[in-house]
């Protein structure tokens, strides 16, 4: 496990041993103030990789506000991965 100044890089098992005071104190409150202030966007209510992945490649080129209405009109367009498409 690689580490930065004794803290883990990933929240597993091994990294949750001697940091009780992150797994019983931070998370909890993190977890609280993500479902009290999370946005309600499009991609967070869908199972569907492909609808994701379209959301996803557009947030890595803009903010999700300016994504949102135009994820809509390509969705809209091309409502299944063109792979999907062909079978």
């Amino acid at each position: 496990m690689e580490s930065v100044g004794g803290d883990c890089l990933e929240l597993d098992q091994g990294c949750m041993a001697g940091n009780e005071t992150l797994l019983h104190e931070v998370a909890p409150r993190l977890l609280g103030w993500y479902a009290r202030a999370k946005r309600d966007l499009p991609w967070r209510r869908t199972r569907d990789p492909y609808r994701i992945w379209v959301a996803e490649v557009m947030l890595q080129q803009a903010r999700a506000e300016t994504v949102i209405p135009y994820c809509h009109r390509f969705l809209k367009g091309f409502p299944t991965s063109p792979k999907a498409r062909r079978t």
